[in-house]
This record gives structure tokens, C-alpha cells and sequence, in this order.
């Protein structure tokens, strides 16, 4: 087999079908480096000669349609194996005759680095016509496939918001199907608690420590750590004064502990010879005997003014009671923040959450407990806001990330009549009622109503787009009711899939 590769994960999917191509030489199928078409689409520029005069006149600039190439290793136990492979592979990525939809292909990359997904839709053009030869060997093979994608852009996450009458609910109507779980309890140091309920975070080596607000990654605080007396000043995020409350889940099981830091200037003075401005992850043993982190310290960030994101992964022994964490400074004169605090289970750095990121949320009180991420639409979140007895009449603050405008699509279950969705001077309005247990779509690309409604809908009506950054929605609809044990309320859901320049 071949050797490791530090590809991005590559999966191709359609009609509930997929294929995830390894990265490891112990997987039959690998995506080899190679790779072409995951950066920027290609750039075109409309412009006329000048008539008189040197040069031309720009008319417009634009993507033009991406291609991309994935090239592809495969070995199975006999070439019969092989061969039914790549059947199974044509039916999966052969364009469909006459139906230009049902022939998309998802070619989802993912990278381990960032932890990232984009997502570009194309239909296959080539690489599986059936050549055999110099790069076909009985029972393995090397092939590559082409992809042209009639939308340049790539495309994040499918995102959800749902606005429902249901005051005073709970985050989510239900737990959903949880994807992740952030086992720190004070993630973004919106306080001195310490992670796990045990006290406060305490100081080491005479280091100063306090909640700033001069830098934050998240929310609008974090652990400042000035600097001690000593090279090996700290902060003990998960102070070892006691046996660990969580130590019982993660004992015998491999941990991933990672956090943003963050220096405005280059550290000074008389800075820690090895291990300065790192992360160490040490254990209490079955005595209750706390062991220093030893081994268990991550690369030091570089001593240069910017964001540094730091992890140590450790394999918490069976019998330990507890587990700390150390946040060094390690010099004695400069200082370090820290936010962004992750303790997950795995060997992999993956991206920061808490309960206040998309789809996640609290398992308790907010910035006291730990936080789950639920897969995208597995769980229905409510906006606990006081509501008119019978209008939804709400505003929200939708955060759209991205390089590039979004099309939405909103779903608005009734009953209820008379929708208003609006943005600044923009809005859509549709007259008429919504009854219960009804299900209208309103696709802003293409322009689609479904079922038609058309004939409902004003003539200021504009089905707009959404832009990167904040975008202030005004939500409104008449005879809306909440949910009841008898039967489901008024919602209106708004789905929507960030764009992307690159897909890694």
C-alpha cells in the first residue's frame, strides 16, 4: 500500500451514495496528491479595445466555470474486486442523459488542518473511460476524474435557523443528534472559574492573572497572563487541588486540549529556555498524587505579535482521578492572552465551538457547563423572545460567514397569513393564508414559490439575497400559534449554504 498522505479528505456523494477517499496507506482508496481546481475559480474579464488610444475598457469581471481533478489511488484483494469497484464508482459519477440536476456531483473537501468543509457541485467529464495502461496493475490502479462545475463557488455547511413562537424555551427543542462535545465548562474565560466546577484558576511561577477585554477570539473576553517571577509562570486552568469531577469520562481515553493565544508584542526579558508559551496536560493519579505534564506539553507558539492556535493530545491514564491543564507565559516580561479553550476527545485539532456557536449549545448554565455542536438540522432551535399572542413580530441578527453573497431558501409552516420577511428596504410579502401543517418554500436561486404563490406575492416583493456579515431580518406573520401537545405551531425556517473562494 502506499504511504501516509497529508491530502484533504476528498468524498464524492450523490442520492444518498458516497465514497470518502483515505488518507491513510491502510485505506484501499486514497486521494494521492495532485489534486487540481480547490483553489480560486477561474477569473474572466470582459473589455473592448479602445478606438482611440492605448489599452481597453473593463465591462465586466466575473468567475468563469471551475474544473477540478481529483486523482485517485485503489487496490482490492483480486482485479474482480477492482473491477466491481469501478462500476460501482461509474454508476455513482456518470452524468445523468437530459437532467442536468440529477448529474451533480458533490465533491466535499475536507481539511484536517483547519477543519474545514466546502462543498463544489460538478458533473464528471472524465478519467473513467476505461484506459489500462501503465497505471493499471491487475488488482490496483491509479485513475484521476474531472469535474466541471457550473458554479465556481464553494460551499460551506448546510445552515439552518428556525423562528417559532415558544417563549421562555430552552435552547433547543430537543438534544438532537450531537456531532461534538467541548468538555470544557468556561471555554471563552468569561470568568476566573476554573474548567469543570473545581474553584478558580490559580496562578504559577508568580504569574498575574485576570479576565481582559484588550483581546478576545470569541465573545468579549479572555485569560490575561501576565508575566512572573520565574520562566515557568502559568495559569492552572483545571487547578489539581482535588480529584477532577469529569475524571471518571475520561479516564483510559485519548484527549485533545487546544486554545487560542495571543500576544499584542514579542515576549521579553528572561523567557522559559524550552517550553515557553505553551500548553501542558497533567493527571492525578489513583492516590490522588498530582504528575507534572513532563512529556506532555505542546509546541511552544512563535514569540511574534499575532494569534497563535496551540493543542497537546494525551492518552488520560485508566486509573487517573483527574485531569489539569497548564497555560504557560514562560518569560518574565511579556504578556500572554488566551481564549478559545477546547477539550475534546480524539486526536484531532478541530475548530473552536461552545454553546454560543452555530448549532451549538449549553448542556447547562451558559460559560458554566459543556457545550455540544448538533448535526446541521437534527435538532429544531427556538428564539426565546416575548411575542404578541398571536403575530410573530421579531427582528434577528443573522451572521452570514463566507466570501460571498448567499441565495437562501426560506420553508414557512402554517397556520398564519399575511408573511412579511424584510431586510432594510428589501422585503418579500405574501398575502393570504398559510394553513396548518402546510409547507410553502420560497427559493431566492432559482426564483421559485412552492406550492405556486405567486399571485400572493406584492409587486415591491424582491426575493434578496443575504450578505457576508451581519444581516438585520424583520420577521412578521399573522395568526401565528405556538406549538401545544397537541399539534405543532407556526415556524419559518430560513436554510442557507455559506460561499467560499477556495475549498482548503
Amino acid at each position: 500500500m502506499h504511504k501516509w498522505s497529508d491530502s484533504p479528505i476528498v468524498t464524492f456523494s450523490r442520492n444518498g451514495q458516497e465514497l470518502t477517499l483515505g488518507r491513510s496507506g491502510d485505506a484501499p482508496v486514497l486521494h494521492l496528491n495532485g489534486s487540481e481546481g480547490l483553489g480560486i475559480a477561474p477569473v474572466e474579464i470582459a473589455k473592448s479595445e479602445r478606438i482611440a488610444g492605448d489599452g481597453s475598457i473593463v465591462r465586466g469581471v466575473r468567475y468563469g466555470d471551475r474544473e477540478l481533478f481529483i486523482p485517485i489511488f485503489v487496490e482490492q484483494p483480486s482485479t474482480g474486486d477492482l473491477n466491481l469497484w469501478r462500476r460501482e464508482l461509474n454508476r455513482l459519477l456518470a452524468p445523468v442523459p437530459g437532467d442536468p440536476d440529477a448529474s451533480l456531483v458533490d465533491v466535499q473537501i475536507e481539511d484536517p488542518t483547519t477543519g474545514t468543509i466546502r462543498i463544489a457541485r460538478g458533473i464528471y467529464t472524465g478519467g473513467l473511460e476505461g484506459d489500462f495502461g501503465s497505471d493499471y496493475f491487475g488488482n490496483w490502479q491509479t485513475l484521476g476524474v474531472r469535474f466541471d462545475c457550473p458554479d465556481p463557488w464553494w460551499l460551506g455547511p448546510e445552515r439552518i435557523k428556525t423562528m417559532q413562537i415558544n417563549p421562555g424555551s430552552k435552547p433547543f427543542l430537543s438534544r438532537g443528534t450531537v456531532e461534538r462535545e467541548n468538555l470544557a465548562t468556561n471555554p471563552s474565560f468569561a470568568s476566573l472559574d476554573a474548567q469543570f466546577g473545581a474553584g478558580s484558576i490559580t496562578e504559577s511561577g508568580g504569574a498575574s492573572l485576570s479576565i481582559s477585554n484588550a483581546w478576545s477570539a470569541s465573545g468579549s473576553t479572555s485569560l490575561r497572563i501576565g508575566p512572573g517571577s520565574t520562566t515557568s509562570s502559568a495559569a492552572l486552568l483545571m487547578p489539581y487541588s482535588g480529584p477532577d469531577v469529569r475524571a471518571g469520562g475520561l479516564a483510559g481515553k485519548t484527549v485533545t486540549v487546544s486554545l487560542d493565544m495571543c500576544l499584542l508584542e514579542a515576549q521579553t526579558g528572561s523567557i522559559h529556555s524550552t517550553l515557553p508559551r505553551a500548553i501542558g496536560v497533567g493527571t492525578v493519579d489513583s492516590a490522588g498524587v498530582a504528575s507534572a505534564p513532563t512529556e506532555n506539553w505542546s509546541t511552544p507558539a512563535p514569540n511574534t505579535p499575532g494569534v497563535h492556535r496551540i493543542s497537546k493530545t494525551v492518552t488520560v491514564p485508566e486509573d487517573a482521578q483527574g485531569v489539569y491543564v497548564f497555560a504557560r507565559n514562560g518569560s518574565t516580561g511579556g504578556t500572554v492572552y488566551v481564549d478559545n479553550l477546547l477539550v475534546e476527545e480524539g486526536e484531532t485539532v478541530r475548530q473552536y465551538f461552545d454553546g454560543d456557536s452555530e448549532n451549538g449549545s449549553w448542556t447547562g448554565s451558559p460559560h458554566g457547563s459543556t457545550s455540544i455542536l448538533v448535526v446541521q438540522g437534527s435538532a429544531t432551535p427556538f428564539f426565546p423572545i416575548v411575542l404578541a399572542p398571536s403575530n410573530i413580530v421579531s427582528e434577528y441578527d443573522i451572521p452570514i460567514q463566507g466570501d460571498g453573497d448567499v441565495w437562501p431558501t426560506w420553508e414557512i409552516v402554517g397556520p398564519g397569513r399575511d408573511l412579511t420577511i424584510q431586510r432594510g428596504e428589501e422585503r418579500i410579502f405574501i398575502a393570504g393564508e398559510f394553513p396548518a401543517g402546510s409547507v410553502t418554500r420560497i427559493q431566492t436561486r432559482p426564483r421559485r414559490i412552492t406550492p405556486d404563490r405567486w399571485d400572493d406575492v406584492s409587486l415591491d416583493s424582491k426575493l434578496f439575497r443575504l450578505r457576508p456579515g451581519p444581516n438585520r431580518l424583520r420577521i412578521t406573520m399573522i395568526d401565528a400559534v405556538p406549538d401545544t401537545p397537541d399539534k405543532p405551531g407556526t415556524l419559518v425556517r430560513l436554510v442557507w449554504q455559506e460561499r467560499y473562494l477556495e475549498g482548503i
